[in-house]
């Protein structure tokens, strides 16, 4: 692969002909391992639907500018599905605004860049599998120091996997429109999960129609 802005790295369906232009705003774009390698996001913004990662796809994903996710058909803006890809949103001008769903059974995921960054829909972390012994793939996800990532959905950390925050990091958890903001970790010794500064929207309170749920499952 290469370079996203570059229209001779697209086709319209898998191992098709190339050429046909860089995504925009209203398509998917999908990453299968029919053409690995790294992945550079050089637009000054970019805007798609949705990033989605097939399984074995094996590359770097490198994010220095804004990125927009708002959402395909299935309600996902962001699809992780590779042991073998790590996505990188980088120390110097990432910036991830996902309005929709965020989904990773394998791979890494990391927030790199110090600043405000957001997934508005469900975010989902789910291993392959239901481990009780071993050494399990599992999604990763991590925070370094000095992000701000605010959840707007229901936050699920199933098992096997891992979300991990550094020092000077805020995890800011804001109200959906029921009223509710859904915790759910489960209990299990394949599932990572820390936090440094954890937040609740203002808007969240202990009236039964503002609450916050943890659940450890």
């Amino acid at each position: 692969f290469g370079a996203w802005n570059n229209a001779n790295n697209w086709s319209a369906t898998p191992a098709g002909p190339v050429g046909v232009g860089v995504p925009g705003a209203s398509d998917v774009a999908i990453f299968s391992p029919i053409a690995n390698g790294f992945v550079q996001f050089d637009l000054a913004v970019t805007t798609v639907q949705k990033i989605q990662i097939d399984n074995n796809y094996n590359g770097t994903f490198f994010v220095t500018t804004p990125l927009n996710l708002t959402g395909a058909a299935d309600g996902l803006g962001f699809e992780m599905q590779s042991a073998s890809s790590t996505f990188l949103i980088s120390p110097v001008g990432g910036i991830f605004n996902c309005t929709a769903g965020f989904s990773m059974v394998r791979g890494v995921f990391n927030l790199a860049n110090p600043g405000n960054h957001n997934i508005g829909g469900n975010f989902t972390l789910n291993g392959p599998g239901n481990p009780t012994t071993g050494n399990p793939i599992r999604p990763d996800f991590n925070i370094v120091n000095g992000v701000n990532l605010t959840f707007g959905g229901n936050f699920t950390l199933a098992n096997p996997s891992s979300f991990g925050t550094a020092d000077n990091s805020t995890v800011i958890f804001a109200k959906q429109a029921n009223g509710v903001a859904n915790i759910n970790i489960a209990a299990s010794p394949f599932v990572n999960a820390s936090f440094y500064d954890l937040v609740f929207n203002e808007d969240l309170n202990a009236t039964d129609d503002n609450r916050a749920n943890l659940v450890g499952t």
